[in-house]
């Protein structure tokens, strides 16, 4: 579990986050993961007082495969293709009305 022991803003703990998860998603150990993400912090100059803060609890040596589940891409495409079916419905028929009114 990553925490962190004092406040962080959001958008600092957000960004910090994301790079914590990139470097999990480069097949890193937690551990790792945690230092190289502290690391670019380090090296873009911001202050300990963020990058100090986050603190990884438990088994460090873990390596936490983040995979992109196979269903998403069609649900997404699916879901994608009712919306524009949807849209296209109201355009049709927001013509029709607009014909038999005039």
């Amino acid at each position: 579990m990553l925490a962190t022991r004092w406040r962080v803003e959001d958008a600092v703990t957000a960004r910090f986050v994301e790079r914590f998860y990139q470097e999990l998603a480069a097949d890193l150990q937690a551990a790792d993961a945690l230092q190289q993400a502290q690391a670019a912090f380090i090296a873009d100059g911001v202050s300990p007082a963020t990058w100090a803060a986050f603190t990884l609890f438990g088994d460090g040596s873990v390596a936490i495969p983040l995979e992109t589940p196979s269903w998403r891409l069609p649900y997404a495409a699916a879901v994608l293709a009712l919306i524009l079916v949807g849209g296209l419905y109201t355009m049709s028929a927001r013509r029709a009305r607009t014909r038999t009114e005039n």
